[in-house]
């Protein structure tokens, strides 16, 4: 059983529309910090559907250096559900998962969320 989480939020988008922009930052935010905890837990699995998911398209949804920077978190992103995945396959491997260092990828996603806080009111 797969569980989908769906939002809505009718508003009329218009380029000065401030909750519009507000809403749609608070999406990407959202999206980018559940990736961040994903990664931080080094959890696969769940880091490659939501990838393949919700964060797909996630920096079609801002512009300029925010889409710069939303672009390249999704991409760490991938590269660290590669490292993981990589990990796990490794039979000889004598360490835990929890001793990869993810810190390259994290920096990543937390700098384009620290882009989101202005708009989103700041850090939560």
């Amino acid at each position: 059983m797969h569980r989908v989480r769906a939002g809505i939020c009718p508003i009329k988008i218009e380029l000065d529309n401030e909750i519009a922009a507000t809403e749609i930052a608070g999406t990407v935010r959202s999206t980018l910090e559940e990736l961040l905890e994903l990664v931080q837990a080094r959890d696969g699995k769940r880091l490659r559907g939501l990838l393949d998911s919700r964060a797909r398209n996630l920096h079609r949804l801002v512009v300029g250096m925010i889409a710069d920077a939303v672009l390249d978190a999704l991409d760490h992103a991938r590269i660290a559900r590669s490292v993981i995945a990589a990990a796990e396959k490794d039979t000889k491997r004598r360490e835990p998962l929890s001793a990869l260092d993810m810190s390259e990828y994290t920096d990543a996603i937390e700098a384009a969320i620290g882009l989101l806080s202005p708009m989103t009111g700041g850090a939560r």
